[in-house]
């Protein structure tokens, strides 16, 4: 797991879960024996890619069941990374305070909204104030590295008009992003941000899952939980061998340096070492020996390791290619510490033989580089395409021709009931959507006593959806409104216009009182769903 943060002017470092720990054992705060509190926290970045109802009191569990509140664990990650950052900078003299500093915080264009509302809390619990904190999206910002990297390095620069293809391939997912340049350097998005979860860490779980076919599962877990050390070093080996050039030898064998402590638990439960298993097992005889401390892999079994995930990127690429619009792509750019693997790169060159696949230098900080120049010129993406559907939670008068009879509310304010639940749309999934580009609505109270409305926002794939219930349809976060100050109408309602401004990486909202011109701007929160507050949209 890594969370990449950037500053206004100076690149921080990235540091993965081991140095964190690694960092804490140094300076006392951890001890050895309390490390595996803070362990299974490792890849934990995902939750927020496969969980859609997130909130603030998610938890997560270890591989023993314990829980720890989510938010806790992203923000001491963060808070650990902005220190390691000042310190450095105090260390070299840069005579500035936190305050003078604009962080950007990079995440996976895949991720929805309430993820990104969950990332900017918890880099508000970090330290991190809203007004400094920039959210930028992964392909996003590779893709800005890429072009400098392109035009300072190769002396190539690309023209104007012409499109390319991000693919961010990192540990737990890969991020598509397809871009073209426009005038003054600036950039447009072609197609909606998309990709999945077929990372490294996905090879990762085929070695995990050899290992288990050799020694058994109960030796792999007595060795995951007992020599966690040894565990990390293991997978850290496998990570350098991943990315080997295969090119070159099409036999022999991959070694991998296995920790003894395998062996040992192998002969202890299993009464057998690693080779006297391998010697009876068809599969693995003559391909898999265990030399010393050298675990010897065949390499037509290694390579089978990465085929299924390989294979989902292939698959996925073919499927875009045949839209109309990428066909002209000419140029793919890999980044990401997955793109440092030979075969994911000799796969792809092979699957496109006419465009230019090119992996700059440095492509595991690709996003942190690219992360810099966002941060000093944010505008430079001129539009995207909306990922979803987006709209406001509404009432409106109960139309028994037109509204499904469970959607009516069960009490009537003013002697009229209310549809419940609609789905008052702003932006429709696929849309372009400019930079800074607005969708206003006006919002009225039902209730004359009501001094307060909370503007809830739902997204969905779904183009035009009715109701907020409906399947695929998930809340985004809310933007609480006080009433209290605004005068009502001559029939007793309030009235307020809500603009949502979109085309940044981040929903933005501005609520105004339209009679006295008072305005609230913010974003919304994330948090537990509370007790409705009606309102109709005019």
């Amino acid at each position: 797991m890594c969370i990449y943060l950037s500053t206004y002017k100076f690149t921080s470092s990235f540091l993965t879960l081991r140095r964190i720990i690694e960092g804490l054992q140094s300076t006392g705060k951890v001890e050895e024996e309390n490390v595996e509190i803070i362990k299974y926290i490792k890849k934990f970045k995902m939750v927020l890619y496969e969980n859609v109802n997130i909130d603030m009191d998610m938890m997560l569990k270890d591989e023993t069941g314990k829980e720890m509140l989510a938010l806790d664990v992203f923000s001491a990650a963060i808070r650990y990374l902005k220190t390691n950052l000042l310190d450095m900078c105090k260390r070299q003299h840069y005579l500035f305070n936190g305050d003078q500093i604009r962080w950007i915080l990079t995440v996976p264009a895949l991720w929805n909204d309430r993820a990104k509302l969950f990332m900017r809390q918890a880099a508000n619990q970090a330290g991190i104030s809203q007004g400094q904190l920039e959210v930028a999206l992964e392909p996003e910002a590779a893709s800005l590295y890429c072009i400098e990297w392109m035009k300072r390095e190769t002396s190539f620069d690309l023209e104007k008009g012409e499109k390319v293809l991000v693919l961010d391939a990192g540990g737990g997912t890969v991020d598509i992003a397809i871009h073209q340049i426009k005038e003054n350097g600036r950039i447009q998005e072609l197609h909606r941000a998309n990709g999945g979860d077929w990372g490294g860490t996905k090879v990762d779980q085929e070695f995990k899952q050899l290992l288990i076919d050799i020694v058994g599962n109960q030796v792999f877990e007595e060795f995951k939980l007992k020599y966690h050390n040894d565990y990390m070093d293991l997978f850290r080996d496998f990570e350098v061998a991943k990315r080997r050039d295969f090119s070159v030898a099409a036999t022999g064998k991959v070694p991998i340096r296995l920790p003894g402590t395998v062996n040992e638990l192998c002969k202890e439960i299993n009464n057998k070492g690693i080779n006297e298993i391998v010697s009876i097992n068809n599969t693995f005889i003559n391909h898999i020996e265990l030399k010393r401390d050298k675990l010897l892999i065949d390499i037509s079994i290694f390579k089978k390791l990465f085929e299924k995930t390989i294979n989902e990127i292939k698959r996925h690429l073919q499927e875009l290619y045949k839209k109309s619009d990428i066909k002209e792509i000419r140029t793919i750019f890999m980044v990401g510490g997955f793109s440092c693997c030979h075969l994911l790169y000799d796969c792809i060159q092979k699957e496109f033989p006419s465009v230019r696949v090119k992996v700059p230098m440095d492509p595991v900080l690709a996003v942190i580089k690219g992360s810099v120049i966002y941060g000093q010129r944010p505008e430079i993406f001129s539009s995207r395409i909306s990922v979803y559907t987006y709209g406001i939670e509404t009432t409106e008068p109960f139309d028994r021709k037109e509204h499904p009879a469970n959607k009516k509310m069960s009490e009537a304010i003013d002697g009229k009931y209310h549809c419940d639940k609609i789905f008052c749309i702003h932006v429709k999934e696929g849309e372009t959507v400019t930079l800074g580009s607005s969708v206003r609505k006006t919002y009225k109270t039902i209730d004359p006593n009501q001094t307060g409305m909370d503007f809830k926002l739902y997204a969905t794939k779904k183009k035009n959806p009715k109701f907020t219930d409906e399947p695929g349809c998930f809340y985004v976060g809310k933007l609480k409104v006080d009433l209290s100050r605004i005068i009502p109408g001559k029939n007793k309602s309030r009235e307020v216009e809500v603009e949502l401004i979109y085309g940044g990486t981040e929903l933005e909202a501005v609520a105004r009182d339209t009679k006295a011109g008072r305005e609230f701007r913010g974003n919304f929160v994330l948090g537990s769903r509370t007790r409705k507050v009606s309102h109709k949209k005019e």
